[in-house]
């Protein structure tokens, strides 16, 4: 008897031979020796020219679950209608209004590019509008700023079936979103599932090798569609393996792009450049593992720019043509001037007078020393998981005699840091995050400092030499859920000796970290209208909240416990 493909998987999956199958489903008429299948009739002619008994039962079975069958897939088709028709009934407002307002609503309930949970290639939210009735789907192929932005990947896993369908998606998407222009987010991370070298059985070899022809196939029908676009392109995010860059930026003719995003995907090569005809002028420039020098774009224009995972003299490099930069983030592994495979000698300072936030690591400490910013007011800083003192940052405040605002530092702190924030009287938010519990010393001494130091009142200013005079917020916090960020008692004494009213605090506890006495302080703090925003370490609500409701119940019990008995 045989059996279909999906049966032969089925029992080949669990073991099972043919045989066996054929055993356990064949029936066997005693009579007629015909054998029959619980999904299909069998021929039987042993009584007198016509089948037996038992085999026109089967039939007749066999044919009413074929009708059925037929009348599930009708109730389902109408089922489908009705869902439809009921759904445009029901709709409250989208049919009452005009298109162009009707739109402008499809258009907000898109999360913004920007958004955290917005998935660039995933049509989820474009489908659902569009099952929702036909007006509904007219509407909303008709709207084009809905199909502006869109994710292309392609990978080693991509299944055959959608790598020959994307070009043909690619191109009814570019259609409907007009003329508006474009952000396209690409991802290509090569073809191979296997090194080249392996040894391979000989099916499976040939059937790698149409699947990798399949896949440039593809790649070349994307780029090809999305060539006819670069006029459009406004944002443009690449992620790709060296030659597909290479192959990419080849036929670009770039007009407006203004966010522009080149990442390099696995090691390194010769390969990865991107050369296009006409240079354009990103305002916006990240470059991850992909050199400055293998671009050709304009660097007047580029304001905000984040790097990461490049050499050293790249970094210098870039800091070096963009003049006009505003807001830049180094992070990765930089060259140190005393690494071998340095080649270049170390620039003189680098003036960016417009630079105003910047985002750097320990690994990228070393640019610290040849740049000059007055007009940074923003500085984010990475201490990683070593003890690294705060000479490089120290000397840069002192060299550009800027006027910082907010300070952020991640990892370990410093032991110089109450140093570093004596250079740094205009500062006016201070965020702390850290994982070691030596560091909580080290912020004790900053709290110490503070209530020792008179800060700017609104009547007259704070005395010469004063710590942190500015300072409104602090958010201090440790990374460990065992580790208390400081000691909570000295918070107390920062508020009513320090005078520090006007300080909004915000950091995580546990019940262990504060003593009953000190919460009590706290609370009264908070009513005389201080801000303390204190989250509990394990559940993220309010500390305080909860130690009142604590307290009230404690109270109730303790004043039943004293009522007489009757």
């Amino acid at each position: 008897m045989l059996m279909s493909s999906v049966e032969v998987q089925y029992f080949r999956r669990r073991g099972l031979s043919q045989n066996t199958r054929a055993n356990d489903m064949a029936q066997l008429c005693s009579r007629c020796g015909a054998g029959g299948t619980e999904d299909r009739p069998v021929t039987c002619t042993m009584m007198e020219g016509g089948p037996c008994e038992a085999c026109r039962e089967s039939a007749a079975i066999y044919h009413q679950i074929r009708q059925l069958e037929e009348e599930i897939a009708e109730l389902k088709a109408k089922r489908r209608v009705l869902a439809t028709t009921m759904n445009a009934n029901h709709d409250p407002f989208i049919h009452k209004l005009p298109p162009e307002i009707g739109s402008h609503i499809f258009y907000l309930s898109m999360p913004s590019i920007d958004s955290s949970i917005w998935d660039p290639w995933e049509p989820q939210i474009l489908l659902k509008l569009g099952a929702v009735c036909r007006k509904w789907r007219q509407l909303a192929w008709a709207t084009p700023n809905l199909w502006v932005a869109l994710r292309l990947e392609i990978k080693p896993s991509t299944p055959l079936s959608l790598a020959e369908s994307l070009p043909d998606l690619l191109r009814e998407w570019l259609g409907r979103s007009g003329p508006l222009p474009l952000t396209v987010f690409f991802d290509h991370t090569g073809y191979a599932e296997i090194p080249p070298d392996s040894w391979l059985d000989f099916h499976f070899t040939r059937a790698e090798d149409i699947r990798v022809e399949t896949l440039k196939t593809a790649t070349d029908l994307v780029i090809e569609a999305i060539d006819l676009h670069w006029g459009r392109l406004e944002n443009l995010h690449l992620n790709l393996v060296a030659d597909v860059h290479k192959r990419i930026s080849g036929s670009m003719k770039p007009n407006q792009i203004t966010c522009l995003e080149l990442a390099l995907f696995g090691d390194r090569s010769l390969t990865q450049i991107f050369i296009t005809e006409s240079k354009c002028n990103p305002k916006y420039l990240t470059l991850t593992k992909f050199p400055p020098t293998s671009i050709n774009i304009g660097w007047d224009n580029v304001t905000h720019a984040t790097l990461s995972e490049l050499y050293f003299e790249e970094y210098v490099e870039v800091l070096q043509r963009a003049h006009a930069l505003e807001y830049c983030h180094m992070y990765g592994s930089a060259k140190d001037w005393n690494d071998p495979w340095t080649t270049i000698d170390p620039p003189t300072v680098i003036l960016r007078p417009r630079l105003r936030s910047l985002n750097s690591d320990h690994s990228t400490k070393f640019l610290l020393d040849v740049i000059n910013v007055p007009s940074l007011e923003e500085w984010t800083h990475d201490m990683g998981d070593e003890q690294h003192d705060c000479a490089s940052m120290i000397s840069l405040l002192d060299r550009s005699n800027c006027f910082l605002k907010v300070l952020k530092l991640d990892g370990g702190f410093p032991k110089d840091l109450c140093d570093l924030l004596q250079v740094t009287p205009s500062l006016e938010s201070l965020c702390l995050t850290s994982w070691k519990f030596e560091d909580t010393a080290i912020v004790d001494d900053l709290f110490i400092r503070m209530s020792r130091s008179t800060p700017l009142s609104s009547v007259e200013g704070a005395a010469s030499g004063s710590f942190l005079p500015h300072l409104h917020f602090m958010d201090c916090g440790a990374l460990s859920d065992a580790i208390s960020p400081f000691n909570w008692d000295l918070i107390p004494k920062l508020y009513y000796q320090g005078n520090r009213r006007s300080l909004s605090l915000k950091s995580r506890a546990h019940e262990s970290h504060i003593s009953d006495e000190t919460a009590l302080q706290l609370l009264q703090l908070v009513e005389e209208g201080v801000d303390l925003q204190i989250c509990e370490l394990w559940t993220g609500s309010d500390f305080l909240k909860i130690f009142r409701e604590r307290m009230k119940k404690e109270k109730i019990n303790s004043f039943l416990y004293t009522l007489p008995l009757t």
